[in-house]
C-alpha cells in the first residue's frame, strides 16, 4: 500500500531538515511509482492512431480512489498534475493537462524530451 503523501514530507526529528528540493524530488518520486503501479498501460488506437505504451486518465482516477491512493477524482488529477508539471507524465499529442477523462497519457521516459 502508497504512503500518503504527507508522509512522504514527514522526516525523523532527529535528522537535520533536507534541502526543500529533496523533500520535493522523493514525494515527486513516490507519486509517479503510485501512478505507475496503478496505471494500465498498453499499447491503443484513436481514429487509426496508434498510441504505443499510454494509459487513460478516467481509468487511471477511477483505480487511483479505489485503491486509497487518492481521497477522490479531483485529488487524483491535481496529483496527476503535479507529475505533468514535472514532465514525468504527458498527454500524448500534449494538448491536455491531466484530466479525469478517456484520454490517453504516457510516462515520459528519463533523457526523453516528450512526445514527438
Amino acid at each position: 500500500q502508497p504512503r500518503p503523501i504527507h508522509l512522504v514530507l514527514m522526516q525523523n526529528p532527529l535528522s537535520p531538515p533536507p534541502e526543500p528540493d529533496a523533500f520535493l524530488d522523493e514525494a515527486v518520486s513516490e507519486l509517479a511509482s503510485r501512478f505507475r503501479a496503478h496505471a494500465l498501460v498498453a499499447n491503443r488506437t484513436y481514429r487509426l492512431k496508434k498510441f504505443p505504451a499510454c494509459f487513460v486518465g478516467a481509468e487511471l482516477v477511477a483505480e487511483l480512489v479505489a485503491n486509497g491512493a487518492a481521497s477522490d477524482s479531483e485529488d487524483a488529477v491535481l496529483q496527476g498534475n503535479v507529475l505533468v508539471d514535472e514532465g514525468i507524465v504527458e498527454h500524448v499529442t500534449r494538448d491536455h493537462p491531466f484530466k479525469d477523462e478517456k484520454l490517453f497519457y504516457r510516462f515520459v521516459e528519463e533523457g526523453e524530451h516528450g512526445a514527438e
